[in-house]
């Protein structure tokens, strides 16, 4: 049932989105993102709904649900006859994730689209204000200096972040991997993709923050998160009806890419790892972790088995990997199903659809061990999740009629 939003929701909804960029930064407790604080939240508030009796809770139940469910019921059986050290904890942070992402699709399906349209955008541009300014608040602290002819992860990018993760968190000593740069350059791209899916108008003004957003995405150098904003350009550019449009967003995108990369002549000592889009050393896992598959092919190596001292970085293989044949088919009819839902959504010009870029690919390229997804993919689905049935989506710029006036 839809019902007007109180402020209480509005806030909870705002305050995720808001916050999101700070997922990298242990803020409570000093061991948990503000992101597990909302969700923690979100679940209680579902719960106590549930314990009240309200039974429109079960509604939001998709094809996706049941697959997962299944999923983890296959993991659990796979933890209790063949037990790896870590097991436990990761299945827990894994439920905890679905959870969250449940109790706020649940929590998303109670409030009108024009709301829910409002608030994300709010809080992207809220969240891209709140990131650049602790950016630069930090690098004045610590005094940074930045050569544009070492423009590389390590010489560039990893400067600006770690100073403004060690002022918000009081952290020193930060690794790279303490930045997640692949989890925030996800997240900034949903920004991107978000603000192009629900600017207020078709001008120009509309996209600034879709170039603010994919300028961040390139700084993290994750070539996940520019083939996941990039592809979403793309198809808004095929499927919009004014040529002015089409011509503005991909100049918006080119224009991104041109300032990040083009203008940094590879001679000058450019890291251009963000276009470099085939990774030897991913492709050289999975095809060594075939043998070891075909080796335990029924009960797999254990749920949180890692391979050369990593997890696998494909959900497909790692699920025929840790937890045999019966994960991995569950895994590919997960796969199935987004890619179908995906697919269909391109095919329909459905917008809302779009968003699943982000679990397909996290998917086919990340670890999914601890999670499953990223906070940005599980935030995407349960978006989508609440916008598939309803006949008007996501407000699109240019889909209203004062939009087609301008």
């Amino acid at each position: 049932m839809i019902m007007k939003p109180s402020v209480f929701d509005r806030a909870l909804l705002w305050g995720l989105v808001l916050t999101l960029p700070l997922t990298p930064i242990k803020l409570v407790w000093g061991q948990y993102s503000l992101y597990v604080l909302f969700s923690l939240v979100l679940i209680v508030r579902v719960l106590g709904r549930a314990l009240l009796g309200d039974r429109t809770i079960w509604r939001s139940v998709n094809r996706l649900d049941g697959l997962l469910f299944i999923y983890f019921g296959v993991v659990i059986f796979g933890v209790a006859v063949n037990y790896k050290d870590g097991a436990i904890l990761i299945l827990g942070k894994t439920l905890f994730y679905f959870a969250g992402y449940f109790s706020l699709k649940v929590q998303l399906n109670g409030m009108a689209a024009p709301a829910i349209t409002d608030l994300l955008r709010k809080g992207c541009w809220a969240g891209l204000t709140l990131y650049l300014a602790l950016m630069l608040y930090a690098m004045v602290v610590f005094d940074v200096s930045l050569e544009f002819s070492q423009y590389s992860y390590n010489n560039f990018a990893l400067k600006i972040f770690k100073p403004m993760v060690s002022v918000v968190s009081g952290q020193e000593d930060l690794e790279s991997r303490d930045i997640m740069r692949n989890t925030l350059g996800e997240i900034f791209a949903l920004y991107g993709v978000i603000l192009l899916l629900t600017a207020k108008s078709a001008r120009l003004k509309g996209l600034w923050g879709v170039f603010v957003a994919t300028s961040l995405v390139l700084l993290t150098f994750s070539r996940r998160a520019f083939i996941q904003v990039a592809i979403t350009c793309l198809l808004v550019v095929a499927g919009r009806r004014e040529p002015f449009m089409r011509i503005l967003i991909a100049v918006v995108l080119f224009s991104t890419v041109t300032i990040f990369v083009l203008l940094f002549e590879p001679a000058l000592g450019v890291d251009v790892r963000v276009l470099q889009l085939i990774d030897q050393s991913r492709i050289e896992q999975f095809l060594a972790v075939l043998a070891p598959i075909n080796d335990s092919l029924f009960i797999g190596q254990g749920y949180g088995a890692q391979f050369g001292g990593k997890y696998v970085h494909n959900f497909l293989l790692a699920s025929f990997y840790m937890l045999g044949l019966a994960g991995g088919l569950i895994a590919v009819a997960i796969v199935a199903a987004l890619a179908f839902d995906y697919l269909s959504s391109i095919r329909r010009a459905s917008h809302h659809g779009y968003l699943l870029i982000f679990p397909i690919l996290g998917l086919m390229v990340g670890s999914t061990v601890e999670g499953l997804f990223t906070p940005a993919a599980w935030v995407a689905l349960a978006l989508f999740g609440s916008m598939q049935k309803r006949p008007e989506g996501l407000l699109v710029a240019g889909d209203s009629e004062a939009d087609r006036q301008l």
